[in-house]
């Protein structure tokens, strides 16, 4: 037990695999200055801190643009934070999946994820994939969006026209979806 206590034991450890962080004493995982350490090099170790350094804004600052930052390994209440999910789904559009129904349901966060991959158009709300004018502006960022609003925006004639400007094949975008 006295090494799960051991700071620098603990640090040595989690180098090595970030999973020794779920082994260490509840003092060292409420180690503010540990915690920011490691998750510094391993966004992952993130999930063993303590639920209050999982939340810190400073901490989760300095993973989001980690090449390994999964939203989905982030602290439940940090899903509903509009900066943090705004950077998660410009990495990654399909981050969407893991946002909060509020900010799944947010036009600039939705566009984010759209415009890195247009399958993230199938985690935006409900509201906004029946929003006609949302539509129109999505199909502007990827048409391929078509495949994931409903049939009778598939043929909309505004909504097909916009599509077909920046993607030819759109046409057939609608009538496969």
């Amino acid at each position: 037990d006295s090494l799960r206590d051991d700071r620098m034991f603990v640090l040595r450890a989690v180098r090595r695999n970030y999973n020794a962080m779920e082994y260490a004493s509840e003092r060292v995982r409420n180690d503010r200055d540990l915690c920011f350490k490691v998750v510094k090099s391993n966004c992952n170790v993130l999930r063993h801190c303590s639920e209050s350094l999982q939340t810190d804004r400073e901490i989760v600052d300095a993973i989001v643009h980690q090449k390994d930052f999964h939203l989905q390994d982030t602290h439940e209440a940090l899903r509903d934070n509009r900066a943090l999910v705004l950077a998660a789904v410009k990495q990654n559009g399909n981050a969407l999946k893991y946002a909060s129904d509020r900010l799944r349901n947010d036009a600039g966060v939705v566009m984010a994820a759209i415009r890195h991959t247009s399958h993230a158009m199938k985690y935006a709300s409900g509201e906004l994939r029946y929003n006609r004018q949302f539509i129109l502006r999505a199909v502007t960022a990827d048409a391929n969006v078509l495949k994931f609003v409903s049939n009778d925006l598939q043929r909309d004639n505004s909504i097909l026209q916009m599509a077909m400007q920046n993607e030819p094949g759109s046409l057939q975008l609608a009538f496969d979806g």
